[in-house]
């Protein structure tokens, strides 16, 4: 690799490693808020839908390509 290529490379990966941190921290902070005001039972609640959400899409995730894949290899031209 050219050190030109290097630099691009380390530059787009702060960037994006960088957006990573700020977005886990801003996610903290606003659950600890909301968690402050709304309680521990309304906030148990909140976080229940939202375990079952994310489960969802960890389905919706794994099965997603597959079916792309299958809709793909149907259509073969």
């Amino acid at each position: 690799m050219r050190s030109n290529e290097k630099k691009k490379l380390l530059t787009n990966s702060s960037w994006q490693i960088l957006f990573s941190i700020f977005r886990a921290v801003v996610g903290f902070l606003s659950m600890a808020i909301i968690a402050n005001k709304l309680g521990p039972e309304s906030f148990g609640k909140i976080q229940y839908v939202f375990s079952i959400h994310y489960l969802l899409q960890i389905i919706e995730l794994i099965s997603h390509p597959s079916i792309v894949k299958q809709m793909l290899l149907e259509k073969k031209h």
